[in-house]
């Protein structure tokens, strides 16, 4: 039995080894794929920008009529003793709210079903952050992109394909136009401007952090971009809750400027580390 299996997880008002827990083939989650996914991490055993972290699941769960069991606070408390139960330093926080078990295949249950399970926070390799990575672009656009489902058809379907083009992530393209990465959010440098999606993505936690810390260096814009402009930034980096802020250095078999990461991609970062370790880490 893998370690992973043996850890304590949540489920519908229970604790329980992970491997003991079981939901239901009936279920909405399982059957129609109608369930959301959160993804939170922590710094120093302190979940990171949880209120955020927490609205955005209440706002899923409202448009898909799903009634979530949990207050923050009592979510939170959850969270903290999955973490102390499974003896975690720092941990990746999943979430799973689906429709549980309706009458018939497209009626929602009148029980939904929330799951939560925590685990070893996986970090990247250091080298990623200093020299960058590759993109490679799929034509796709997620369903619903304002919700962060549990729909990851797409990014499994070209894992290994991604892989073997010697890739970090997939970039969602449609009709020409940037969207976002399959598990995480892009950004662009254009001169002294710093440049994002505004349609089509999910609104990601650490987008939102970095945005507002961007705003007190450079001018930002949020709106639609083409992957022919991308392709002729200046600086391009991602961003996600287990990433912070990576950087790009490649799109295809595009460089990005001079194939290197540049320095106002640093500066966000170096931005970044200040304000986790203000917010997150002890003096």
């Amino acid at each position: 039995m893998t370690k992973r299996n043996n850890l304590i997880c949540y489920l519908n008002g229970h604790y329980l080894p992970l491997k003991q827990a079981g939901v239901s083939p009936l279920d909405l989650g399982f059957l129609r794929g109608y369930a959301l996914l959160e993804v939170m991490r922590t710094y120093q055993g302190q979940i990171f920008c949880f209120s955020d972290h927490y609205q955005r699941l209440t706002q899923g769960a409202k448009i898909l009529h799903l009634r979530l069991p949990l207050t923050a606070n009592q979510l939170e408390q959850v969270i903290y003793r999955l973490i102390n139960l499974n003896n975690l330093t720092e941990a990746k926080i999943k979430i799973v709210l689906s429709g549980g078990i309706g009458k018939d295949d497209l009626v929602l249950g009148p029980k939904p079903t929330l799951f939560l399970g925590v685990e070893s926070l996986h970090l990247y390799p250091s080298s990623w952050y200093q020299t960058g990575v590759k993109l490679v672009t799929l034509n796709y656009e997620r369903p619903n992109p304002d919700l962060k489902l549990t729909n990851y058809v797409e990014a499994i379907r070209y894992h290994d394909w991604m892989v073997n083009q010697k890739a970090a992530e997939l970039l969602y393209v449609n009709r020409g136009l940037v969207l976002e990465c399959a598990t995480s959010n892009i950004f662009f440098f254009k001169n002294n401007t710093l440049i994002t999606p505004r349609e089509g993505v999910l609104g990601g936690v650490t987008r939102k952090v970095v945005i507002k810390l961007a705003k007190k260096r450079f001018p930002v814009s949020l709106r639609t971009v083409s992957l022919k402009e991308l392709l002729k930034a200046d600086e391009v980096f991602i961003t996600s809750t287990t990433r912070e802020i990576l950087p790009v250095v490649q799109i295809n078999k595009v460089k990005i400027k001079n194939g290197q990461v540049g320095e106002k991609t640093r500066i966000l970062s170096s931005d970044f580390q200040n304000f986790l370790q203000k917010n997150y880490f002890t003096q």
